[in-house]
């Protein structure tokens, strides 16, 4: 059985800054096993457009240039 895709997948901080893991697929236990792949949008068109950056109104922000790196993790762990 093939894992399941999350359809909204939101990033957030904790109180220090520090990124807290977010679900992006997931398999029932005992399930999954094998190669997968998961697209952000059902084609290379698509998915240019399906990633966003939504910033909360009310938030300070400075001119500048932003970045990030993104970690990605494979857990076995069901509390994941």
């Amino acid at each position: 059985m093939a894992p399941v895709a999350e359809q909204t997948v939101i990033l957030k901080l904790d109180n220090a800054g520090i990124g807290i893991n977010s679900k992006v697929m997931a398999a029932a236990n005992g399930k999954g096993a094998g190669t997968w792949t998961n697209m952000f949008g059902k084609d290379v068109e698509e998915a240019v457009s399906s990633v966003e950056l939504f910033v909360p109104g009310g938030t300070q922000i400075e001119k500048g240039a932003y970045s990030t790196t993104l970690t990605w993790t494979l857990s076995a762990d069901p509390a994941q």
